[in-house]
């Protein structure tokens, strides 16, 4: 969903397994920021690494553009696949000097907040 000619927004659906039987669809944004670099706001839930690339693709743009991912909190819808997108272009990740300790032992954040379905949202620690 384009906002303006250099930002576009990305919805992602994702489903938190409850209990057998009973799931919780959810939603969450990315946003992409399209300048000189490119700019992710947010990386959604892992896997949602293919739907940002697509849509830079569908811009023109490469996904080796993306110069920096800046991470508004630590929630693993915000975070999941933010070391993948990390790996496949080799940018900078910014976040909270707060969030760092569950950005980075990811399984600490989940001990500490546990969410149904934890392992499946987040790909890697950071």
């Amino acid at each position: 969903m384009l906002i303006t000619p250099y930002v576009d927004a990305i919805y992602h659906q994702f489903t938190i397994p409850v209990r057998p039987g009973l799931n919780l669809d959810r939603v969450v944004y990315s946003f992409i920021i399209f300048r000189k670099n490119i700019t992710l706001i947010d990386t959604g839930v892992s896997g949602s690494e293919t739907k940002i690339f697509e849509t830079i693709q569908s811009h023109g743009r490469s996904p080796s553009g993306i110069s920096l991912i800046i991470l508004t909190h630590a929630h693993p819808e915000h975070i999941g696949a933010a070391r993948t997108i990390q790996n496949e272009t080799g940018c900078s990740i910014a976040a909270h000097p707060s969030d760092k300790p569950w950005i980075e032992y990811v399984d600490l954040q989940n001990r500490e907040r546990p969410v149904p379905g934890f392992s499946s949202l987040v790909s890697r620690p950071i």
